[in-house]
């Protein structure tokens, strides 16, 4: 496309450029795969590179730079150098070969590279190479710049540069100031900014706005080219019309001086049209590119109206299962938008009545949408539960339970940012499920044990890092699923770590398959009650309830005649209904254990006082301090010396009863 635009645009001018800029098919070819040419080539594109930047060190040190963000005059460690040796080399490997390309086309859209050179020409780079002349510093730092972007490890510049620069400066600066902090900001929500901001300027590159913009800014220097040769022309012109005048008058020095004038008003004049001319060529590539985007934002439409059964981000295999396309990038931003136009019943009109409209049941999330965007992960239970018991923590307001949870999930926290460091682990982990159907089993981290903050902090750390270790997996609790009776287990593995390719789930049941369509989230079958153990416990009698009941229910006659809203109506109904059994099963399961055990009160005993409001919970604490025989302790303190008591359950039912008073 861009070559098409050059001779459109020479035809519309009814000039012809210096560099004859004629479509072919060899140019088109060589200006879509070039860079891929030059990748295959590893060995000579790497000299070419060091040869043609061995004149500014400065360039070249920062297109050999890695991993670090805003600052790079800074080093890695040997360490950290060593471990990612391999992500290093990739990098260098694509950087290399997108320098040397762009080097190649900026030569050859200047005329100094021809296929048949002439004058002051060369044939190719690698003869310009030879030949030791140095090139500008802007063509390189252009070059540079683009190899950079390529690898989404482009520094936006604070003085702007591409769209959203400056804006996306302050917001890594930002980021990077605050650290990894429990919030929904910092390093630890946006563990990868730098990528995320590069990923977003591509895709408003690779989308219908870079089209609008294109054709805009090619109008403006249509116009600008326009008015320099015209210029030109009458400066010339009246120039010459004076130094004839002067020289019929015979004063040949005020002739040279209106010479010398027209000279460098033309000169004056080329440089803007030169100018104008880069613009203009800036602005054919970005409708080429908006082109190319507009058409897979299209595909990503047709694929989401065609696949309303599946998540946003998943495909499905020939086998029933489905793969996660979230590591594709960039397909998941397309697919996420495209599953925002088909839920907001918009499909025809963006499509212009290509594609046909799907029957939605399900919402818009548009935190799923933002997500997929932006390629950030928010740790939302984390974040937003510290945030809200933070005030109460430094005002001693918090409770002894809510500090108790607030234990367990930084501990869990951090356990997940210290995850990173037993990364190599999940390797032998992975090995180990391909052959051991037990290591294969999907585990359960969220599950903590212990009383008081610091033991649940400990509990939260320890289950998330040992979920990540073969040696540790296994003991953890089986992970219990809302939605089927048996295990879940780890899908393609080992294929995962060998060839980067995503994991994939077992095939969906026609029920979970109905969850999906009507836009029903998984959590919403057993609601959290305050305690993951007595969550777990519910899920396991939820499942075989609802393997057997929704599945039944979905296949007949009767539910497929109904609207979708009745649907999702139907369904809801039959899970409150046997969900209520389902508890009273987990309940029983649940003090038979405690009977057994060493204490006497079980996790839902712990999850009704938890459910308990501030106000009753002081109002039992109160009467517990007063009582004689407790001796001033409270509730949980009571607990604790008295395990064998379950005063977790008489706190409730005295709790309720002191409120009525």
């Amino acid at each position: 496309m861009y070559q098409m635009g050059r001779n459109v645009g020479a035809s519309a001018d009814g000039e012809i450029s210096r560099v004859a800029p004629r479509f072919s098919v060899f140019q088109v070819f060589r200006d879509g795969f070039g860079a891929v040419g030059r990748m295959a080539n590893t060995f000579e594109t790497a000299e070419l590179s060091d040869a043609l930047l061995k004149h500014n060190p400065r360039l070249l040190a920062n297109m050999n730079r890695s991993l670090n963000e805003l600052a790079p005059d800074q080093e890695l460690s040997k360490g950290v150098r060593f471990l990612n040796g391999l992500n290093v080399a990739q990098d260098m490997y694509f950087r290399r070969g997108i320098f040397v390309d762009s080097v190649d086309k900026q030569l050859r859209r200047a005329g100094i590279i021809s296929d048949t050179p002439g004058r002051g020409q060369f044939k190719s780079l690698e003869e310009f190479a030879i030949s030791g002349k140095v090139l500008p510093a802007k063509m390189l730092e252009n070059a540079v710049e683009e190899s950079l972007a390529f690898t989404f490890a482009r520094i936006p510049k604070e003085s702007g540069g591409k769209p959203g620069d400056t804006l996306a400066y302050r917001f890594l600066k930002f980021n990077e100031t605050l650290g990894p902090i429990p919030a929904p900001m910092g390093t630890a929500a946006f563990p990868f900014a730098k990528f995320m901001v590069n990923a977003m300027q591509f895709q408003f590159q690779y989308s219908p706005g870079s089209v609008v913009t294109g054709l805009t800014k090619g109008t403006f220097t249509r116009n600008a080219l326009r008015k320099a040769a015209e210029a030109t022309k009458e400066a010339s012109k009246q120039a010459d019309e004076a130094a004839e005048q002067a020289k019929k008058a015979g004063n040949m020095d005020l002739s040279r001086a209106k010479r010398k004038e027209a000279k460098e008003l033309a000169a004056a004049a080329e440089k803007k049209a030169t100018q104008a001319q880069q613009v203009a060529n800036q602005a054919r590539k970005e409708v080429s590119t908006g082109v190319v985007g507009t058409a897979a934002l299209y595909a990503a439409i047709k694929f989401r109206a065609d696949n309303q059964d599946t998540n946003w981000y998943e495909y499905k295999t020939d086998d029933g299962r489905t793969g996660d396309l979230r590591p594709y990038f960039p397909i998941t931003p397309y697919l996420a938008i495209a599953d925002l136009i088909v839920k907001a019943g918009i499909t025809e009109e963006i499509s212009l009545g290509t594609i046909d409209q799907p029957e939605i049941a399900a919402d818009i999330n548009l935190i799923d949408t933002f997500e997929g965007i932006t390629g950030a992960q928010f740790r939302t239970g984390t974040s937003s539960f510290v945030i809200d018991q933070m005030q109460d923590l430094l005002a001693g307001e918090t409770d002894y339970l809510k500090k108790e949870k607030l234990g367990e999930v930084m501990g869990q926290y951090v356990g997940e940012l210290f995850g990173a460091g037993v990364t190599p682990l999940r390797v032998v982990r992975d090995i180990q499920a391909a052959y051991d159907t037990e290591a294969a089993i999907v585990r359960d981290a969220r599950q903590t044990e212990g009383v008081g903050f610091g033991e649940r902090f400990v509990s939260g750390v320890t289950t998330t890092l040992a979920k990540e270790m073969p040696m540790t997996a296994k003991d953890l609790p089986e992970f219990q699923s809302a939605t089927r009776d048996a295990p879940l287990y780890r899908q393609s593995s080992l294929t995962s770590q060998l060839l980067g390719t995503p994991r994939k789930v077992a095939p969906r049941s026609d029920a979970e398959k109905e969850l999906v369509r009507l836009g029903i989230k998984d959590y919403t079958i057993v609601p959290g009650s305050g305690d993951k153990e007595a969550d777990a416990l519910v899920k396991k009698y939820v499942g075989k309830e609802f393997e057997r009941e929704i599945n039944k229910l979905v296949n007949s006659d009767t539910y497929k005649r109904k609207s979708l809203n009745k649907q999702k109506a139907m369904i809801t109904n039959r899970v409150n209904q046997f969900r209520q059994r389902a508890k009273q099963l987990a309940i029983v399961e649940a003090e038979n254990t405690a009977r057994k055990g060493e204490t006497s009160f079980t996790p839902f005993d712990k999850a009704q006082y938890t459910r308990l409001s501030k106000l009753k919970r002081r109002l039992v604490d109160d009467y517990y301090r007063s009582h004689p025989d407790y001796g001033g302790k409270g509730v949980i303190e009571m607990q604790e010396e008295q395990p064998n008591v379950n005063h977790l359950r008489q706190a409730v039912r005295l709790a309720n009863a002191l409120a009525k008073q």
